[in-house]
């Protein structure tokens, strides 16, 4: 007799089902907080470093507006770039939030390479919140992002650099000659050397240290056969092969392609007055068109062209400069919109600030070649007196294209009104 068959073996793995669930369930947990917190995470750690970014970029931008890129070596100029810097890190890192909360800021200044200064910025959060890690006992989580910008002035490119030359991509027509009109006497100093770095700052006694918020007036300096080498200082009207490109304001008054090219940002010949360019692509305009010349300004100084002896009338903004010279440099200079609704307030920026390619002054015909660049704000120009399309204006910034530019590299951007570009470093 056979006696009774043996149980399948599989019964006894009942209930394992349930400790298999249990297991796969704190798996899924486990791949939840690690995919939902850390896309969290990620998404904060991108904020925090857009953040940190447009904090650097705004510090570095303070190094220029303070004039500190054309007087490194002045410590009330340091002081100002360092207090202004800080305090547009502070602006910009409260329009910047991550995760909906302000970070935390630090600043560090880095000073050792003349002319291009450093600003690092980190920001950090502490109190970063998770969800699935919580159960684990991780509540909060730290993101943190470091950013480092520089101001980029190539007349400080050093005895072994190699560096990119600066295109400003919104320059005006008007060919600054390399000498300064109010330092020199009959011989007139050069804002820039003949080998295109930075003149000495010493130089000038001008109570800001060096040239930063001198006033000087430039006439129209065009006569045919043109001299060479140059030796009154003025500017040219430069020669433009295409026609202006770029927006440009409301302006009437006429004036042609030269008035257009100096009352808008004119892309289309921006890249004739690159350092480095091919001097033969800049030439002097022959016709010396002082009604464009004239008629553009206008549009800069009322935002309406005119015609007459003087076109200045009134201008729409106005830089008081004589706080900064009062404190020797130690104090920023303003500038008061005259436009609706904001007249009379002080703002950082001005249609009236121009970026000008400073010229060598040995010409060959009418071929010119840029040694560098002036950042300038137009106060008034006029074309009566024994000055013919003069204009008046502060210096705000010199940049010149520096010893040891490398023609095959891209060119550095100037962002617009500056010669003197800011840019990121990344670590």
């Amino acid at each position: 007799m056979h006696g009774q068959p043996a149980p399948p073996k599989h019964r006894k793995q009942r209930g394992q089902t349930l400790v298999l669930v249990a297991l796969c369930l704190v798996v899924l947990i486990s791949m939840a907080a690690l995919a939902i917190d850390l896309t969290t995470l990620y998404v904060a750690r991108g904020e925090m470093q857009r953040a940190a970014d447009a904090a650097a970029l705004a510090g570095a931008q303070a190094f220029v507006s303070s004039g500190l890129t054309t007087d490194p070596g002045s410590g009330s100029l340091r002081g100002l770039a360092t207090m202004l810097a800080n305090s547009y890190v502070i602006g910009v890192n409260a329009k910047n939030k991550v995760g909906g909360v302000v970070p935390t800021s630090s600043t560090a200044f880095d000073f050792t390479n003349p002319g291009n200064p450093q600003i690092t910025v980190t920001m950090q959060r502490t109190d970063v919140p998770t969800f699935f890690a919580r159960i684990f006992g991780q509540k909060l989580a730290t993101v943190s992002a470091t950013a480092i910008a520089e101001a980029y002035n190539s007349s400080y490119t050093g005895a072994s650099a190699s560096m990119p030359p600066v295109a400003p991509t919104c320059t005006k027509p008007w060919l600054v000659a390399n000498l300064d009109p109010d330092h020199g006497g009959a011989t007139p100093q050069p804002f820039v050397n003949p080998d295109g770095s930075l003149k000495n700052p010493g130089v000038w006694a001008n109570p800001g240290g060096g040239i930063i918020a001198e006033p000087i007036t430039l006439p129209d300096i065009w006569q045919t056969p043109l001299p060479s080498p140059l030796t009154k200082a003025g500017y040219l009207p430069a020669n433009l092969p295409n026609p202006p490109g770029g927006t440009c304001p409301s302006c009437s008054g006429g004036g042609g392609n030269f008035a257009e090219s100096v009352a808008c940002c004119d892309t289309a010949n921006a890249a004739q007055y690159s350092c480095g360019a091919n001097p033969s692509t800049l030439t002097v305009d022959t016709n010396s068109d002082l009604a464009g010349s004239l008629a553009g300004a206008a549009c800069l100084l009322t935002g309406a062209g005119g015609s007459g002896p003087t076109l200045q009338a009134s201008a729409k903004d106005l830089l008081e400069a004589n706080t900064f010279w009062s404190s020797g440099g130690a104090a920023a200079m303003e500038i008061q919109s005259g436009t609706a609704p904001h007249s009379g307030e002080v703002v950082t920026t001005s249609g009236q600030i121009v970026t000008l390619p400073i010229i060598g002054t040995n010409v060959a015909g009418p071929t010119v070649n840029v040694v560098g660049f002036m950042q300038a704000f137009v106060q008034s120009t006029s074309n009566a007196g024994p000055q013919p399309g003069a204009i008046a204006l502060y210096v705000l910034n010199i940049s010149g294209c520096g010893t040891n530019i490398n023609t095959g590299a891209t060119p550095v951007s100037g962002g617009g009104v500056s010669p003197v570009p800011v840019r990121l470093i990344h670590p």
